[in-house]
């Protein structure tokens, strides 16, 4: 309470240089809202897309299916990251949230509940269908590691783009 009278929320501020300061006091409320509406709606887009690649792999064997998981798991930071540019933030920690938000649904959805969209009820518990479930969670545990150490981004633009780069 202030002087008795009025209640204060005070809290900590972001750190200067987490500001964005181009951001500031560009959109009102209506307009984030119209920003986050479409954002979202994107993502649903792209978990559908996922749905349905998810599902053409799988009909070719659980392994394909598996291994299109994990892929879509390894792109799904870029793509979010450009889905969350179109998103005028205040600091970089809003920013930083809200990328982290999207993904975390988007692989969750991805990984635990797009494969069991396609599958029948009564087929849930069947052999097949763990051991797609399985087949998941190894391909996923290998095939980021292994993308990481190659760190083909990386070498392209250590080996490939910095040789014909123009130096000064």
């Amino acid at each position: 309470w202030f002087r008795g009278e009025n209640l204060l929320a005070v809290s900590e501020p972001v750190e200067p240089s987490e500001v964005l300061w181009q951001n500031l006091g560009l959109l009102s409320l209506k307009e984030r809202l119209i920003q986050l509406g479409l954002t979202s709606f994107l993502t649903v887009m792209l978990l559908v897309a996922s749905f349905y690649t998810i599902e053409a792999a799988s009909a070719s064997g659980s392994s394909a299916g598996a291994i299109t998981v994990s892929a879509i798991n390894v792109a799904l930071p870029i793509i979010l990251k450009v889905i969350t540019m179109l998103e005028t933030h205040v600091d970089a920690g809003d920013q930083q949230g809200s990328m982290l938000n999207k993904l975390v649904v988007a692989r969750m959805l991805n990984t635990a509940v797009l494969i069991y969209v396609g599958i029948e009820f009564e087929d849930t518990l069947k052999e097949a269908s763990i051991g797609q479930v399985n087949a998941i969670l190894i391909a996923d545990a290998f095939t980021a590691p292994v993308l990481r150490l190659l760190n083909i981004g990386g070498n392209l633009k250590q080996f490939v783009i910095a040789r014909t780069a123009v130096t000064r």
